[in-house]
């Protein structure tokens, strides 16, 4: 009998420590673009449009990780384990400054690719990130160098820093990621008019 009780209490303690052990599952998030209007996404490639390549040349390495980062001070970033990137943000940020800029320009004249050495392109902007965190309930600070160079000429026509910040409208992690995306929406507004103008020219 006192065997039968030594086991049933062992068995109600493995229980009981399994329980604790169960970590809550983790959230996993994207950046998103603008939407494509359908008559931009339906324009035939054999338009003689000037072309606009994407490159990401340097991110900070904090967002080369699945974990979303988040700013707690000043000096400090934390890696939350429980909300991560559905795909790293060194892999999603050129993609949605392209397909933003897609959005943003006429569509009569330019076409946008992300990565270099998909094609030949009239005209290549490499980015360079410096930061790009933020917490939720409080702001984003996307903070950008950035040049737009003449593939033709091998010229740098521009170069401009972009400090952007963006306040959440919640308190969450989805909150975050909104302002996150708002953040790249304005970089690639303000990309695309330094394109434009240079194009006049």
């Amino acid at each position: 009998m006192k065997n039968i009780l030594l086991i049933n209490l062992f068995t109600a303690i493995l229980i009981f420590l399994g329980g604790c052990g169960t970590s809550r599952p983790s959230r996993f998030y994207t950046l998103n673009s603008m939407p494509i209007p359908p008559e931009k996404a339906e324009l035939s490639d054999k338009q003689n449009r000037i072309t606009v390549g994407i490159d990401l040349n340097d991110i900070p390495a904090y967002l080369n990780k699945p974990q979303m980062a988040v700013r707690v001070s000043t000096n400090e970033l934390k890696l939350d384990e429980f909300n991560r990137w559905a795909e790293t943000v060194k892999d999603s940020f050129p993609k949605i400054i392209a397909d933003n800029m897609i959005s943003i320009l006429p569509s009569d004249k330019f076409i946008v690719f992300s990565r270099k050495g998909i094609l030949s392109v009239d005209y290549q902007v490499i980015i360079n990130v410096t930061r790009f965190d933020g917490a939720p309930g409080k702001s984003v600070s996307l903070i950008t160098q950035w040049g737009i160079y003449n593939s033709e000429k091998d010229k740098l026509l521009s170069a401009q820093t972009s400090d952007i910040k963006v306040e959440t409208e919640g308190d969450d992690f989805d909150a975050l990621v909104s302002a996150q995306s708002k953040a790249l929406e304005i970089l690639s507004r303000q990309i695309s008019l330094s394109v434009e103008r240079l194009v006049k020219k």
